[in-house]
């Protein structure tokens, strides 16, 4: 890192929403079984997400399927931010797909007058917070709904993750909970 420069912390990542319902946390009667509905073929959507630790910042890109271009696509715009704001980007990314691909290593090796990036260890993609907000979405909006279509269900998340894009403080709240807050207060809404 260079000294007498100002930077900016950016966590990015891919996922995978499935039209076929993700079930959680079905509290049922004893002796009866919830049914669920499926809609019987499975499509996804892939996301791609980036995060800024210390502003609350979210910017999101969704499409069919989970793709280099999605990737390279945020650190496009992340390099257009840091040549505006003149702050280098220190990008945070774990070792998955689409995080490998040659083009994307070719972006970032052209940008790394501007953007850092810090490569997580095998296997430890709970170090990228980015993953508590894919959490957040898949546990508490998306879970244990049947959407009517697939364009339904592509609007749903979309406008899940627009909440996050346009509130600052909803992403922090998500990104910084610790888990036993997050089982307090949720104890303290079933009591």
């Amino acid at each position: 890192m260079r000294a007498n420069a100002s930077y900016e912390l950016w966590y990015a990542d891919a996922t995978e929403f499935a039209l076929l319902p993700h079930l959680v946390r079905c509290w049922m009667r004893r002796g009866q079984q919830r049914e669920v509905k499926t809609p019987g073929k499975n499509r996804k959507w892939a996301v791609f997400g980036a995060l800024c630790y210390g502003k609350g910042l979210f910017w999101h890109h969704g499409q069919p399927s989970k793709t280099v271009w999605g990737m390279r696509h945020l650190v496009a715009k992340l390099l257009k931010r840091a040549k505006r704001t003149g702050r280098r980007i220190v990008l945070v990314l774990d070792q998955g797909n689409p995080n490998h691909a040659h083009s994307l290593h070719r972006d970032l090796e052209l940008a790394q007058d501007h953007i850092e990036v810090v490569w997580l260890p095998h296997y430890c993609w709970n170090l990228n917070l980015i993953e508590r907000i894919w959490k957040h979405i898949k546990g508490l909006r998306v879970a244990n709904v049947l959407f009517a279509s697939f364009r339904q269900f592509t609007r749903h998340i979309q406008r899940a993750l627009e909440d996050f894009a346009k509130n600052p403080d909803l992403t922090l709240s998500v990104v910084t909970r610790k888990p036993r807050e997050a089982i307090r207060k949720k104890l303290v809404g079933v009591t």
